[in-house]
């Protein structure tokens, strides 16, 4: 069974995750934190297998949560969720649990179709890792995921030959509703979105990100490296 922590500022929505998530009986929720200090402290005592970070918390707290969490969850994996903003407005607790539960079993799922990629550490690799991934998705029939997923490689790779440390490998997952893209570097920094209220550059593109998957989040990878990754819905055949 698989422990998690919810961080996240809305309790209706805490309370509907946590209820599910004992329904379905593979996870047990140990802690809630409507706060990135009651977030830092949660995961410093609870050591939780996975972390759910609410986006809208996140951006509002910039700095380093995500970084803090790593650190002092040791190998917890983060999952930054966000919805649409229709989404909400349609049914704002309902389908954002649904959504969220099916990431979190999706996210425990192993036998995904994989492939991957060895990148360089140099610029050059951004046009590599976008042409592996349009391949990929066409090897795959996933032609509607093509445009948001060059999007979101382009942004990661990016991120991880500039703040990462020396980028190492990209890796495609996918099944029938969802494409998996996960960049490993070899950085001891975390991703972080900048605050909105922020005029820095840094944290830019993983709003793009934001805006473009379905979820995003990080893990601690093999050999010191970590995993940031991000998930896009696939249309169904």
């Amino acid at each position: 069974m698989n422990t998690v922590l919810l961080v996240d500022a809305a309790a209706p929505f805490r309370r509907a995750v946590a209820a599910a998530l004992r329904e379905g009986g593979e996870y047990v929720v140990v802690g809630e934190a409507d706060s990135t200090v009651d977030a830092i402290e949660s995961a410093r005592t609870l050591h939780p297998d996975v972390v759910v970070v609410d986006l809208d918390l996140l951006a509002l707290a910039g700095s380093d949560l995500i970084g803090h969490l790593r650190a002092d969850a040791g190998g917890t994996h983060i999952v930054v969720f966000s919805q649409p903003a229709q989404v909400r407005v349609d049914n704002p607790i309902e389908t954002s649990v649904a959504r969220l539960i099916g990431l979190l079993d999706q996210h425990a799922v192993e036998g995904l179709q994989t492939v991957v990629v060895d990148l360089p550490n140099e610029p050059e690799s951004v046009a590599r890792a976008r042409r592996f991934v349009e391949s990929t998705c066409h090897s795959w029939a996933a032609h509607d995921a093509i445009d948001p997923a060059l999007l979101v490689v382009s942004e990661l790779v990016t991120n991880a030959i500039t703040h990462g440390g020396g980028i190492c490998a990209l890796r495609l997952r996918h099944n029938k509703d969802a494409l998996r893209i996960e960049v490993v570097d070899r950085g001891d920094g975390s991703p972080e979105i900048a605050a909105a209220s922020d005029t820095a550059e840094g944290g830019r593109g993983l709003r793009i990100v934001t805006l473009t998957a379905r979820a995003w989040g990080v893990d601690d990878g093999a050999e010191g490296t970590k995993v940031v990754w991000a998930e896009l819905s696939l249309s169904a055949p």
